[in-house]
């Protein structure tokens, strides 16, 4: 689950230009130290079905303004940001290719050296075609002072893009020189992100909260998605309660939307309340037809003896996962790889991983892949990849797992067992 929801939720925070509004400008806030007692400011905002009907309302108006017009791409910019904002909300692939579509429509008519050249950029971020990005934001720079973009905004593009690419020095400069110029929902989140993946859990949490302050839109996506981030914060230490009560206030604030419901299903199967998972999962799969819930059914269903069950979950996992790797590999890779980690064969993960950490090389993308090479017993190899990650400020506890994993395969103890000991004082449950 993990897994998932780190790509999930990274691939949101390039999407500036297409996504909410900006925040209005806010003094720079002194961070507070950390306190059980804190509690987001309260938000009133419209459940996911009614976001997604406006989303709608939105993509079909833009489109039918652009048909008007054969030079009309204005309107087909504003069609393929909201199609990515669908995408946002419901997880389809879909979505994503229906944007894609659209932006080629609208480049097709956006006279030269113009056009949706941002929601390009956000797209391929998205989808993680990292190799498109940067040509797109050198454009963006290089555009007309009236149009260019603001310098924070490209700023918190960049970083983003160094962080996926395991550049964790310049990102840390890109993103505060972002938070710098204006303390935005994206551009705080984003350093918060920077902070949990390099292991202080406490920064990241400071600006996680102020971003909550500094949010003045009207859509509650974005605060349901803050609220899934503490609740991330917390699982990634074993916190599973505190975790819960994160996400249950994601589905207050913002109700009906899938991530926030598999989530709350995730804490259900760690602490035992199977049948609750279940139906969660269910209904989850029923509403997306995401292969990564068919794989938690399947654990479930092993857990509980049910070999039978177990099966027909992972053949359908499989058939999942074989079309998004053939409509959007590179999006897809750090999907699947967790699914054959677990079910299929140490090979193929060995390969996914590899083309996945060809596209993103960052600290994740390491751990991945030392987790491969130790399932496919190559553990010599999965040492070597272990202290790349080491070597950089990349910290998490599934990266202590695996040098665990890894040191005791080769027969290091000592080593081993540091790293378990560093793995157990991030989360208690890291070997569970």
């Amino acid at each position: 689950m993990g897994l998932r929801a780190v790509i999930v939720i990274v691939a949101a925070v390039l999407l500036p230009a297409c996504g909410n509004p900006p925040a209005e400008p806010t003094p720079e806030l002194a961070a507070e130290p950390a306190v059980e007692a804190w509690s987001p400011p309260e938000f009133r905002g419209r459940p996911w079905a009614d976001e997604l009907g406006s989303t709608d309302t939105t993509i079909e108006r833009a489109e039918a303004k652009a048909d008007a017009s054969a030079t009309d791409w204005l309107s087909l910019q504003t069609a393929a940001g909201a199609l990515l904002s669908r995408a946002r909300l419901t997880g389809s692939y879909d979505d994503y290719a229906r944007a894609e579509a659209v932006v080629g429509r609208a480049f097709e008519r956006a006279p030269e050296g113009s056009g949706p050249i941002a929601t390009r950029a956000s797209l391929n971020y998205s989808l993680h075609r990292l190799d498109r990005v940067a040509p797109d934001l050198d454009r963006m720079e290089a555009l007309p002072p009236a149009i260019r973009v603001r310098p924070y905004d490209l700023a918190l593009r960049r970083g983003s893009l160094a962080m996926e690419l395991g550049d964790y020095e310049a990102a840390r400069a890109l993103l505060q020189e972002s938070v710098d110029g204006k303390r935005t929902l994206p551009s705080l989140s984003t350093l918060a992100l920077w902070f949990w993946k390099t292991g202080d859990f406490e920064v990241a949490e400071e600006l996680y909260r102020e971003a909550f302050a500094v949010y003045h839109g009207r859509n509650s996506q974005p605060v349901a998605w803050l609220h899934l981030q503490l609740g991330l914060l917390d699982l990634d230490r074993g916190r599973w309660d505190e975790a819960m009560e994160h996400y249950t206030a994601a589905g207050e604030v913002f109700p009906g939307w899938y991530l926030v419901d598999e989530h709350v299903a995730e804490i259900l199967t760690l602490t035992g309340r199977t049948d609750e998972a279940i139906a969660i999962y269910e209904r989850v799969i029923e509403s997306t037809g995401n292969p990564e819930f068919m794989d938690a059914m399947a654990g479930i269903e092993a857990e509980r003896g049910n070999d039978e069950a177990s099966a027909a979950w992972i053949a359908r996992g499989d058939e999942a996962y074989g079309l998004q790797l053939a409509a959007f590999p590179e999006a897809a890779y750090g999907h699947a790889l967790g699914h054959y980690l677990e079910f299929g064969d140490p090979a193929v993960a060995v390969e996914m991983a590899t083309k996945n950490h060809a596209i993103r090389p960052n600290g994740q993308a390491r751990v991945w892949l030392a987790e491969a090479l130790l399932a496919a017993d190559r553990a010599p190899d999965g040492v070597a990849v272990v202290e790349e990650a080491l070597a950089g400020p990349y910290r998490s506890s599934d990266l202590h797992v695996a040098a665990s994993g890894c040191y005791g395969a080769m027969g290091d103890k000592t080593r081993a067992d540091e790293h378990r000991a560093l793995a157990l004082a991030i989360n208690p449950h890291a070997f569970d």
